[in-house]
C-alpha cells in the first residue's frame, strides 16, 4: 500500500512538473537592452573559434554590441586566429590569460567581465554558437532596458554515436526539469554557456564562487549570489545556444563527473530539489514496470498519465529543438530510447564512479 502510494504521488507530481513547461511563459523586460557585452571564453579552441565565431558576428542587433574574446591560456593557434578576427571587426577585443590561478573557466570569465564596457553582459563558450542570426536581438528584447539576470538553455547537438545521443537526451532532461520547476520554485541552476547578468554583480558572484575551488560549474555556484542581488530576472527556453555533445562514454563521464563535484556545493534546498526530481522520475518509471502488480485503478491511472506526460514532454522538446533541424529518423529512435535509459543515468554514473576499475573518473580533466 505504501509503495503504491509512492507510485501514485510520483506520477501526479510528474504530470504537474512536466505540464508546467507548456503553460507558463516567461516575462520579458520592458523596452530593449541599450548595449550588450558578449563574453566568449575558450581554451585550445582554435577549431571551435573558426566554426562558431562567424555565427556570432553575423547576428543582427539594433543597439551597440561588443565582443570580448578570452583566450584561456591556449597552447594552440587560438590567439593569432582571434587577433585576425579583431583586425577585421572593430567590435572585437581580445584578451588572454597567461597563467591560470584556479581550475575551470572562472579566471577567464573574470578577465572577460573586467574588460567589458557595458553594464549588461552575456557569457558563453567558444564551442557554442547561436541558434539563429536573430539570437542577440531576441535576447536584448527579453532583457529589457535595465540590466537583468537571464537564464537560458544550451542545446547539445548529438552526433551519430549512441553515447552522443544519450548525453544529449540527459542534458535535455535536465533542462526540461529545470524549466518546468521555474513557475513554482524559481531558478535552481543555470546553463553557464547561455546566461546574462549585470556586469558588476557578475564580477562579485564569480569572486564569491572562487571559495569553492571546483573544476567546473562556476556559473551554477554563482547563481544563488546572482539571484539575491539581481532585481530583474528573466528566463526563456529560447534563444538558445548550440554545442556538440560528448562523442564517447568516457567524455560524457568526465563531463558528468565535473557536475557531481559541483553539486555538493549547491545550497541545501537546491540539493534536496534535485534529489526529489530524480526520485520522482525513478519511482514513476519503476511504477510503470510494476503496473501488472498494482491493484488500485487510481494509482494505475496516475502512473500511466505521468509516464505519458513524461514521454510527451520529451517528444515535444525533441521536435521543437531537434528533429526539425538536426535529427534523422534513426536519430529520433535512438533519442527516445536514450530518453528512457537516461532516467537512471545519475544512479548508473554514481555506481560506476565508485567502482575500483574506474577511479580515473575521479581525475577531473
Amino acid at each position: 500500500m505504501i509503495l503504491e502510494s509512492l507510485f501514485g504521488l510520483a506520477g501526479f507530481f510528474q504530470i504537474l512538473a512536466q505540464a508546467a513547461l507548456f503553460f507558463f511563459r516567461p516575462k520579458k523586460g520592458e523596452g530593449i537592452c541599450p548595449r550588450l557585452s558578449i563574453v566568449i571564453c575558450g581554451r585550445n579552441a582554435e577549431l571551435d573559434w573558426k566554426q562558431n565565431l562567424p555565427s556570432w558576428l553575423e547576428c543582427k542587433s539594433s543597439n551597440p554590441v561588443e565582443f570580448i574574446l578570452v583566450d584561456d591560456g591556449s597552447s594552440d593557434a587560438s590567439l593569432s586566429l582571434l587577433n585576425g578576427f579583431a583586425e577585421k571587426d572593430e567590435r572585437i577585443r581580445v584578451v588572454r590569460i597567461v597563467s591560470k590561478q584556479s581550475p575551470g573557466k572562472r579566471d577567464a570569465l573574470l578577465l572577460g567581465l573586467s574588460h567589458a564596457s557595458h553594464a549588461q553582459v552575456f557569457v558563453t563558450d567558444a564551442d557554442c554558437k547561436p541558434d539563429s542570426p536573430g539570437f542577440i536581438q531576441e535576447l536584448m528584447h527579453i532583457l529589457g532596458h535595465e540590466p537583468s539576470l537571464f537564464v537560458g538553455n544550451g542545446v547539445l547537438k548529438p552526433g551519430h554515436g549512441f553515447a552522443s545521443v544519450l548525453a544529449t537526451s540527459d542534458a535535455d532532461r535536465l533542462a526540461r526539469m529545470n524549466f518546468s520547476a521555474l513557475p513554482f520554485l524559481g531558478f535552481t541552476t543555470a546553463v553557464g554557456r547561455n546566461m546574462a547578468y549585470p556586469r558588476e554583480i557578475g564580477l562579485s558572484a564569480l569572486r564569491y564562487s572562487r571559495k569553492f575551488g571546483t573544476a567546473g560549474g562556476d556559473d551554477d555556484l554563482a547563481l544563488p549570489f546572482l539571484l539575491s542581488r539581481c532585481r530583474n530576472k528573466r528566463y526563456a527556453i529560447g534563444p538558445y545556444t548550440l554545442s556538440d555533445a560528448p562523442k564517447s562514454m568516457q567524455d560524457w563521464g568526465q563531463q558528468k563527473q565535473r557536475h557531481y563535484t559541483t553539486a555538493p556545493h549547491y545550497p541545501l534546498p537546491i540539493q534536496l530539489l534535485f534529489s526529489l526530481r530524480w526520485a520522482l522520475i525513478a519511482i514513476n518509471t519503476i511504477g510503470f514496470f510494476a503496473l501488472p502488480f498494482i491493484t488500485s485503478s487510481v494509482v494505475v491511472g496516475l502512473v500511466l498519465s505521468g509516464w505519458i506526460v513524461q514521454l510527451g514532454s520529451a517528444l515535444s522538446w525533441a521536435f521543437r529543438f531537434r528533429f526539425s533541424r538536426q535529427m534523422t529518423l534513426v536519430g529520433m529512435g535512438i533519442y527516445l530510447l536514450a530518453e528512457i535509459l537516461a532516467i537512471f543515468v545519475p544512479f548508473l554514473i554514481l555506481i560506476q564512479r565508485s567502482s575500483p576499475k574506474n577511479k580515473t573518473w575521479n581525475a577531473v580533466s
